[in-house]
C-alpha cells in the first residue's frame, strides 16, 4: 500500500515537472514575456504578490466566498439529493430545474447575480448555484443505486431504521457523495473567481487577475492563476482526506 502511496506521488511530481518543461520551452520559443512569461518570472511574481500587504485579505476574502457557497450548496444539495433519491415524484419534479440550472451559462448567471446582488455576495450566489446540480446528481445516484435486495431483506427481518441508514445507504452514499464533493471543490474556485473577474469586489483572487490583465502584466496574472490551482488542490486533498477514516469503510 505504501509503495503505491509513493509511486503515485512520484508520478505526480513527475507529470508537474513536465508540465513546466513544456511552459519554459513554450515560452522561450515565443521570446515574448507579455504573452506567455517563463514559470521562474510568474513564480517571481507570485512572490511578489505575497509580500504585498492587500494579498492576505484577497486571499481570506475568496476563500471566504467559495467556502460559503460550496458549504451552502452541499447542505441544500445533500437534503434535495436524499429526497428525489428516495422519492420518484420528488425527483420528477425537481429534475428539470437541475437540467436547466446544470445548462445556463456560468456567465448569464454571473451577470444576472451583478444585477440582483452586491458585488461581495455575487461569487457565493454563483458558486452556490454551480456546484448545486453536481452534489445533489451524485446524491440522488447514490440512494438509487442502494441494493434493493438488502433493502428487502432488512424489511422481512424487521431491521431498525438506524441500522439501515447507518449499514446500507450510508456505504452507497459516501462514494457518490465524495465523487460529487471532489468535482464541486474544483468547480467552486472557477466559479467564484470568474464571478470575481466580471463582479470585482474590493478583495478577491478574480479581482486581482482583472486588475492584471488591465494593466497587462501578463505575470500576476500567471501567478494569481498558479494560486488559484494550488489552493484548488489543497481543497480536494482536504475533502477526501477524511475518507479513509470513515467508520462505512469498516462496515
Amino acid at each position: 500500500m505504501i509503495c503505491i502511496t509513493l509511486k503515485s506521488r512520484l508520478l505526480s511530481l513527475l507529470s508537474i515537472a513536465v508540465l513546466l518543461i513544456i511552459w519554459k520551452v513554450l515560452s522561450l520559443m515565443l521570446g515574448a514575456e507579455i504573452i506567455l512569461p517563463s514559470p521562474e518570472r510568474a513564480f517571481g511574481a507570485l512572490l511578489g504578490l505575497i509580500r504585498e500587504e492587500s494579498f492576505v485579505p484577497t486571499v481570506l476574502f475568496t476563500l471566504k466566498r467559495g467556502v460559503s457557497g460550496f458549504l451552502l450548496s452541499a447542505a441544500l444539495a445533500l437534503v434535495v439529493g436524499i429526497a428525489a433519491g428516495e422519492n420518484r415524484f420528488f425527483f420528477t419534479l425537481i429534475k428539470p430545474l437541475l437540467t436547466v440550472i446544470k445548462t445556463v451559462p456560468v456567465l448569464s448567471i454571473v451577470l444576472l447575480a451583478i444585477i440582483w446582488l452586491s458585488t461581495e455576495n455575487v461569487p457565493v450566489f454563483v458558486c452556490f448555484l454551480v456546484v448545486f446540480p453536481l452534489i445533489s446528481g451524485n446524491v440522488i445516484e447514490g440512494i438509487r443505486h442502494v441494493d434493493p435486495q438488502l433493502l428487502e431483506m432488512a424489511r422481512i427481518y424487521k431491521v431498525p431504521r438506524r441500522r439501515i441508514v447507518f449499514q446500507i445507504y450510508i456505504p452507497s452514499l459516501i462514494p457518490y457523495l465524495l465523487a460529487g464533493l471532489s468535482t464541486a471543490a474544483g468547480v467552486t474556485w472557477k466559479a467564484v473567481i470568474a464571478a470575481e473577474v466580471i463582479s470585482m469586489p474590493r478583495f478577491g483572487i478574480g479581482t486581482g487577475m482583472q486588475f492584471a490583465q488591465i494593466q497587462l502584466d501578463t505575470a500576476a496574472l500567471f501567478a494569481w492563476t498558479v494560486l488559484a490551482v494550488l489552493i484548488s488542490a489543497v481543497t480536494e486533498a482536504l475533502l477526501l482526506l477524511p475518507a479513509r477514516f470513515l467508520p462505512w469503510r469498516r462496515i
